[in-house]
């Protein structure tokens, strides 16, 4: 089998949109993805530090079917860290990688918790 790949292959959601994530439990669970596509407030980037922990992984990193202010990322905003999440539903450890190098790397974080679920 001959695989060809698109020479633009999107890593992350569409930017400044309002993304519905899922209604598992009769609540819609949504949030405004940030200037990247990603379940973040826009100003995290303004805000970061070198002390900035970025976050890398699927569903489970994004936060699916629950608040922004609870997911992994939020919960760790609440504790006063800067966290940034990367995570991306349907995303697998390559795809994962290619995040980290496109994204992360230019954030020059101290701290990358890659979780894998």
């Amino acid at each position: 089998m001959n695989w060809t790949y698109p020479e633009i292959f999107p890593l992350s959601s569409v930017s400044n949109k309002h993304t519905v994530l899922c209604n598992e439990s009769g609540k819609y669970i949504s949030y405004q993805s940030d200037k990247y596509g990603f379940n973040n407030e826009s100003r995290v980037y303004e805000q970061q530090s070198k002390n900035t922990i970025v976050l890398i992984g699927d569903s489970f990193t994004q936060g699916w079917c629950v608040e922004p202010s609870d997911n992994i990322a939020g919960q760790m905003i609440k504790q006063k860290f800067q966290a940034i999440n990367l995570g991306n539903g349907g995303s697998w450890p390559l795809f994962q990688y290619a995040i980290l190098k496109e994204y992360a790397a230019n954030l020059k974080p101290e701290i990358i918790l890659w979780l894998y679920f």
